[in-house]
């Protein structure tokens, strides 16, 4: 019973997706509620609920502060002079811009959301784009790469709603996908020389144009003493990160506030940062907790327990030794 419980509630919450019934925040609270009184838990709901929510807790305040401190050295200029130099070394050459296009990519990924790569990135690079004529698909196809690499740090969200999902800390999920993630990385670059080489081809661009296509950036003024300051704080948070002395969440608090302090010392200049960051944090974070309500019904009732075991008698004993392949292929059309 519980097992077909669990399989019509994950099949209902996706469809609820897909046909656009309910946002995934209203999704992942109602669906496990209806199925958990289903199933006959009643009022023993809400504690299961509060079990799944203390299991993210930690997770989702450094989801916050990680955002809003990334961020918010991203708005104080500590990127502006490298996007600077990138873009004036960028000329007409179609396998240049599109290094520049991820290593600048991959620069501001470092805040964990996308969707301040395309902004930043795209004001850049695009008139270089329109002026050479290159394919912008390609540039999003490289730019796609960048955004996926940076939501698998730690405070992206994937990985948090990984490690929620799993009950581990994320610092134990997070270190061992270092080494494959820098080979992304390289692929990623692999991937711009094979494009960009493409492009030359089709554009016609040759290795003896001298045609120029500058670009000039104006970077944000920024002291000097900040600008240091921010990469020793950032270089400082992302080895004790590595390290894992200090609990996340503590981490990203205490270094948020130094950041605070150093680059935003006003309090009105720090309310107008938590006013501008506040609907990305907003969704990233609710997104978590409503994950927690999943998570906790799910695992509380034991429909994954049921579901966990379904799975294990359908994989031949002699497979055992590929479920990590079996479940990467699954991930695939169920993500």
């Amino acid at each position: 019973m519980l097992l077909i419980i669990s399989l019509l509630m994950i099949a209902v919450f996706i469809g609820l997706l897909m046909t656009k019934k309910l946002s995934a925040l209203t999704a992942l609270i109602v669906a496990p509620t209806l199925f958990a009184l289903l199933a006959g838990n009643g009022l023993e709901t809400g504690d299961m609920v509060i079990k799944g929510l203390r299991t993210v807790a930690p997770t989702s305040v450094m989801l916050i502060f990680a955002m809003l401190y990334f961020m918010s050295v991203t708005d104080a200029g500590m990127f502006d002079p490298i996007i600077k130099k990138i873009v004036s070394a960028v000329d007409g050459d179609p396998v240049k811009i599109f290094f520049g296009t991820v290593l600048l990519g991959f620069i501001v990924a470092l805040d964990g959301d996308g969707a301040t790569v395309y902004m930043i990135v795209l004001s850049a690079f695009l008139p270089i784009y329109e002026r050479v004529g290159l394919s912008k698909l390609k540039a999003a196809c490289l730019l796609l790469q960048c955004t996926g690499l940076g939501n698998m740090f730690p405070w992206g969200g994937p990985t948090a709603r990984a490690a929620t999902a799993v009950h581990a800390e994320i610092s134990t999920l997070f270190v061992p996908l270092m080494l494959p993630l820098l080979a992304c990385v390289i692929w990623t670059f692999v991937m711009a020389f094979i494009l960009g080489r493409h492009e030359r081809k089709r554009i016609g661009w040759n290795g003896d144009s001298t045609e120029k296509h500058p670009l000039v950036f104006e970077a944000k003024a920024c002291a000097s003493w900040r600008f240091w300051t921010n990469w020793i704080l950032t270089a400082a948070l992302i080895t004790l990160l590595v390290l894992d002395w200090v609990p996340m969440a503590y981490l990203f608090m205490l270094t948020m506030a130094i950041m605070f302090l150093v680059n935003f010392p006003r309090l009105d200049q720090q309310q107008d940062q938590l006013g501008r960051h506040a609907p990305a944090i907003l969704s990233v974070a609710s997104l978590i907790f409503a994950a927690a309500v999943f998570t906790g019904i799910f695992s509380e009732t034991g429909m994954a327990n049921a579901l966990a075991q379904a799975i294990a008698n359908v994989i031949p004993a002699a497979a055992g030794c590929y479920l990590v392949v079996i479940t990467a292929l699954i991930s695939i059309p169920v993500t």
